[in-house]
């Protein structure tokens, strides 16, 4: 029976919108398939005001991101790290972390398409659209409302903003962060460890490590910082 089935306990690392939106996430599924199939143990943040205070409903952060090694075998992670200001930091922070002790979530609202590819570890909110033949790396969150057109590959550890359009055939590289509103035209690579400004609309390929954004993008500088 569904219902005798033993919970998977998550921890999510990360306590900001992200964070929270996956509690949701979590809450839904279970609603979704009609058993607690997750049990959302609460959070771990570094913000030192945040420390052992309940931050969404009754789920508490429990330390800073660096106690992730007390946690025994039994607990799973899901990652909530990757705004405009951390995502350079995000492969460092998780690289150390077995891969086997993050959960892969998809909200029950979202479409993948059955020729897509999920890394583990992934997160993709409400509302997203993954269309044929797709390839999502480890590690990568993408949030509400964006969609992403047919082979598009997104790179380990990026952060795909919510309402993003991605055109068929786009390559996106590890570690970047694709803003809101940003629209990417086909076939067109995005280098590793790059940022792109929300509304933007990317025209033509970016190298590694810069920062764009405008109407069309441009480069306004490096990521590395």
């Amino acid at each position: 029976m569904h219902n005798m089935q033993e919970s998977i306990k998550v921890v999510i690392l990360g306590a900001s919108g992200n964070g929270l939106d996956i509690v949701d996430t979590l809450l839904d599924i279970n609603q979704s398939v009609g058993y607690q199939k997750y049990e959302c143990m609460g959070f771990l943040e570094d913000r030192e005001h945040l420390q052992h205070k309940k931050v969404y409903l009754d789920y508490e952060v429990l330390g800073k991101i660096t106690d992730i090694t007390r946690f025994d075998d039994d607990i799973f992670f899901a990652t909530a790290i990757g705004s405009s200001k951390t995502f350079l930091k995000k492969a460092d922070i998780l690289s150390h972390i077995p891969l086997s002790r993050f959960v892969t979530l998809i909200h029950p609202t979202a479409y993948i398409s059955r020729t897509a590819k999920i890394g583990t570890g992934s997160v993709i909110l409400q509302n997203v659209t993954i269309a044929n033949n797709v390839c999502i790396g480890n590690q990568v969150i993408i949030l509400a409302n964006t969609v992403i057109n047919h082979d598009c590959v997104i790179g380990d550890y990026s952060c795909i903003a919510s309402s993003v359009s991605i055109s068929g055939g786009v390559k996106i590289g590890k570690n970047c962060y694709i803003g809101t509103n940003t629209a990417i035209r086909e076939n067109v690579k995005v280098g590793k460890k790059c940022l792109i400004g929300m509304g933007s609309n990317v025209l033509q390929d970016i190298p590694d490590n810069h920062v764009v954004m405008g109407n069309p993008a441009r480069i306004k500088g490096n990521s590395i910082r």
